[in-house]
Formats: C-alpha cells, structure tokens, sequence
C-alpha cells in the first residue's frame, strides 16, 4: 500500500471514530514500511504529512456513515490476511 493511501484511510476510520488501537497499529505499521520504501528524512515526512492533512479537509468536508464501515471492514480483513513484519 503507498504512502498516500495509508494515509487517507488512518484519516477517514479517524474521522469516522472507526480507527481502534488494533487497525492503527496495524495501518501505523504499514505507513513505516512505505516511509521506509520512500527513502523520505523525517521532515520529507512531515512536509507530505501536512499536505495530505490539508487536502483531505478539502475533499472529504464530511464522511458518510455509508463509506466509513466497508473501510473499517476491508482494513480488518487485510489486517488479518496480512503477516505484520517489524
């Protein structure tokens, strides 16, 4: 999963109150691997960080309930078919 993707989901399951402590390990897991995948330093990071932070607000002004349970259930089941690596 690319960084941008993690990203959003982390974002919408947020804003949803979807995010529990077990899909944010999870997703915080991926978002390391793709960072690392990158080669980004840290302020790279947070630079990509805020910009994503500012363009979700734009597009996602809301979140219906409709869209937040099938990401909630997709990020479960790649949670559980996916073998966390360190």
């Amino acid at each position: 999963m690319r960084y941008n993707g993690v990203a959003e989901n982390i974002y919408l399951l947020e804003r949803c109150g979807e995010l529990n402590a077990e899909r944010r390990a999870w997703l915080e897991n991926v978002r390391g691997h793709a960072i690392r995948a990158t080669g980004w330093t840290p302020a790279e990071v947070a630079a990509q960080d805020e910009a994503l932070q500012r363009e979700f607000r734009d597009r996602y002004p809301t979140i219906p309930k409709e869209r937040c349970e099938p990401l909630a259930r997709a990020t479960d089941i790649e949670r559980a078919r996916t073998l966390k690596v360190p």
